[in-house]
């Protein structure tokens, strides 16, 4: 929200995180990230790559089957992460013109099944 908030004033980082956020609930097997992020500045260290390592471990060891988080679709970086982590789009949901100004249009609902 902080983020959203320097970029895009109160008003409109209040809408944005309403709609980033707007849940479609989870499953009792599954853990959700709901948002994870590195400073510009640190990205390329694996700063990303440990905390979903970890984040994974958790799960598996609190007796979740299945991890899931939410990518915008400009963040091809954290896309192609996920998607060497062991992460599969399962659902594109598209926003349109409602998160245009935001710079992304739709987000992918990722998954990843735990062993």
């Amino acid at each position: 929200m902080r983020e959203l908030r320097k970029h895009f004033g109160p008003l409109k980082a209040a809408i944005y995180y309403l709609i980033l956020n707007f849940d479609r609930g989870v499953s009792r097997n599954e853990l959700k990230v709901e948002s994870l992020a590195v400073s510009e500045e640190m990205r390329g260290q694996g700063i990303g790559t440990e905390l979903l390592k970890r984040v994974e471990q958790f799960a598996t060891e609190s007796g979740y089957s299945l991890l899931s988080l939410d990518v915008v679709d400009t963040n091809v970086a954290a896309q192609k992460l996920c998607e060497k982590l062991g992460f599969e789009v399962v659902r594109t949901t598209r926003f349109g013109i409602l998160t245009r100004s935001a710079e992304f249009t739709s987000s992918y609902y990722m998954q990843k099944r735990m062993r």
